[in-house]
């Protein structure tokens, strides 16, 4: 789990601290973030609603 939010939300974060404070953060952070999101037989399934949308650029004319 700690891999998708490294390199999404936990990016800027991670970004602003050093190094080796980085590295502490992470390890401290993990526990609690496997805590809220178990990991089940069918994967980590998030408790709240997802929109997933596809777009396609038309030609001008």
């Amino acid at each position: 789990m700690l891999d998708c939010v490294r390199g999404t939300a936990l990016g800027p974060i991670l970004g602003a601290l050093g190094e080796g404070d980085a590295a502490e953060f992470e390890e401290k952070y993990t526990a609690p973030l496997a805590a809220a999101y178990p990991r089940t037989v069918h994967g980590t399934v998030f408790p709240f609603r997802r929109i997933f949308a596809v777009a396609q650029k038309l030609p001008a004319g």
